[in-house]
């Protein structure tokens, strides 16, 4: 598995929001932190980038845009 290094990543954790946080991944996964405090180091480790549910739910199914390739306009629930 590869490592990914995303440089510059933002905590939005607490009220601070710290800006100069290094990420290390493997995968999905947040292995180590650099520069994040205690919360932080916490926050982004138990945190994975998988994508578990969509975006957003219109009448408990996911809900689509004109981008996605169903194909169907977004159209605003009446």
């Amino acid at each position: 598995m590869s490592l990914t290094i995303v440089e510059n990543a933002t905590c939005t954790f607490c009220g601070c929001v710290c800006d100069d946080i290094e990420l290390h991944a493997e995968g999905e996964r947040i292995v180590k932190t650099k520069s994040a405090c205690s919360l932080g180091e916490s926050w982004f480790k138990n945190h994975t980038a998988e994508r578990l549910y969509p975006d957003a739910l219109i009448d408990g199914e996911p809900a689509t845009s004109p981008a996605r390739p169903s194909g169907k306009p977004f159209r605003w629930p009446s």
